[in-house]
């Protein structure tokens, strides 16, 4: 996508935007891929190019975090951010609680996706190497 070279203070960083939606920006930072959460982006300003116009307009915007739905009875949602690792129940699959769905990774630890009780798993909307959200939903039940 997009490659930017910053300085900041004397440190210098090389940042490539990999990803971005109103929720999280996934980025390569020194050669290493970072994901940073938005809460509110305020006061945007973006120069866009007009064709047939002598210089750039600047555009000013304000982007608010939409927020998840509510994670319920029917659904089981990331306990934390990060990127999921393994998802070892598929669509139809029964469930007992406290069995493992899926693993995620966030900050180099490698954390397991639990069921909090039994039921039958309806939707997964999860593959591994997706990028998720806290409180995100993974999983529907019947």
């Amino acid at each position: 996508m997009r490659e930017y070279k910053l300085t900041i203070g004397d440190r210098k960083y090389c940042v490539e935007i990999k990803e971005t939606s109103l929720h999280s920006i996934r980025a390569v930072v020194n050669g290493k891929e970072k994901v940073v959460h938005i809460d509110e982006i305020k006061n945007i300003r973006e120069k866009i190019h007009i064709p047939h116009h002598d210089s750039p307009v600047e555009q000013n915007n304000t982007i608010t975090k939409v927020p998840t739905p509510p994670v319920g009875a029917s659904s089981i949602g990331s306990p934390i951010p990060g990127q999921i690792k393994s998802v070892v129940v598929k669509v139809g699959d029964t469930i007992t609680a406290g069995q493992k769905l899926a693993s995620i990774e966030a900050m180099k630890m490698e954390n397991d996706i639990k069921a909090a009780h039994a039921g039958k798993i309806k939707l997964v909307l999860i593959s591994v190497n997706d990028l998720v959200d806290q409180d995100q939903t993974l999983f529907e039940l019947e």
